[in-house]
């Protein structure tokens, strides 16, 4: 089928991925302000991150930490972020082309 294609612990090649020739891009799309982001989570609210300990020693310390911290840096992108219509945000070709 593939005559180049590397072959699997199985024997056979691994198989290209599926197309789907119906699944239509997206009209709109995120645009985070990433300068915003930056200056955001510098300014960060203490209070959220006071609630991670100083010393981190058990597996369920380790997960409140980063839920916190994910948390808090996903609050700060969807605050700097706007959604917009990809149209909008097409440049258009100039009239002789």
């Amino acid at each position: 089928m593939y005559p180049d294609a590397p072959k699997s612990q199985f024997g056979s090649p691994p198989r290209p991925p599926e197309v789907n020739a119906y699944r239509r891009p997206s009209d709109v799309k995120a645009v985070t302000n990433w300068l915003k982001v930056l200056l955001l989570l510098e300014v960060t609210n203490t209070s959220i991150l006071n609630s991670i300990l100083d010393k981190i020693e058990t597996v369920d310390e380790i997960d409140h930490a980063i839920g916190t911290l994910t948390k808090q840096i996903r609050t700060v992108v969807e605050n700097s972020s706007k959604v917009v219509s990809v149209a909008d945000n097409l440049q258009k070709l100039p009239e002789d082309i």
